[in-house]
């Protein structure tokens, strides 16, 4: 039977991170021989740890939560009112707790690539920045249409089905054609970024968020913003029971495919 530090080395495998046993086990034994000990049969992974993904997981008889958000107020340096009762009930159920290092979303084969595949685009180069010291750090992919005159509209049709989301926001002229595409996902856009994608021939940036400030310069620059929010994650993390089902057909998987919270008036 599959236990503890066979699952967490293959989530590293697929999620091109490394050495998490210690530093993404937020509840549970960081001792590599004691993971070693623990059988896991049943596994929930959800995008962040909501109050009804703790209750299914107790409800259920889960042996490890899967996340990859975590809200700011999950401190564990300063466990406060709201935070304990989550906690608790974690640890009196015997619930181990693995974050996914947010390393995933950059990495090679990592989340970006998993969405760009989901929405059918090639990916045709990286999206870096240099910060200080002239360090380049990787916000995105730079990806490609597959399909010819494909048009804004197409594409919001598109990330909605597989969203399964019924709004987007987006800034942009719907019937505009499409070729070059950034996918950023967690960073935030700003007019570095947006000036850089311009000399880069990025007409759509597809992103978690977007100011008044970034829309009115992306206005200004002709690119398109389609924001989808954090819940674009869910596909990679679908994606990604899928595959851990394959290879830990012994373990139960489940995903929780939550929706956005807010409603549209």
């Amino acid at each position: 039977m599959t236990n503890l530090y066979e699952l967490i080395k293959t989530i590293e495998n697929l999620t091109g991170t490394q050495n998490t046993s210690e530093t993404a086990i937020k509840l549970g034994t960081t001792n590599l021989e004691e993971q070693k000990k623990i059988k896991i049969k049943k596994c929930l992974i959800s995008l962040y740890p909501h109050r009804n993904a703790l209750l299914m997981a107790v409800r259920d008889k889960y042996d490890l939560l899967i996340t990859y958000n975590l809200p700011d107020f999950w401190n564990f340096n300063q466990i406060t009112d709201e935070l304990y009762p989550k906690i608790r009930i974690l640890l009196q159920n015997r619930i181990s707790f693995y974050v996914i290092p947010k390393d995933w979303v950059n990495a090679k084969s990592g989340l970006i690539e998993v969405i760009s595949e989901v929405f059918d685009l090639e990916v045709v180069g990286i999206l870096q920045v240099k910060e200080n010291a002239n360090k380049e750090v990787t916000l995105g992919r730079i990806c490609q249409i597959t399909t010819p005159s494909s048009t804004l509209q197409n594409l919001l049709t598109l990330i909605q089905e597989k969203l399964n989301i019924t709004s987007l926001r987006y800034l942009g002229d719907p019937d505009s054609n499409i070729r070059k595409i950034g996918i950023i996902v967690g960073n935030s856009l700003s007019t570095k970024l947006l000036k850089m994608a311009k000399r880069m021939e990025i007409d759509t940036i597809i992103c978690t968020d977007f100011t008044f400030n970034v829309e009115k310069v992306a206005e200004e620059l002709d690119i398109n913003l389609i924001d989808t929010t954090l819940y674009i994650i869910n596909l990679g993390l679908l994606k990604l029971t899928q595959t851990l089902r394959m290879e830990h057909f012994d373990v139960d998987f489940a995903f929780d495919n939550q929706k956005p919270s807010f409603k549209i008036f």
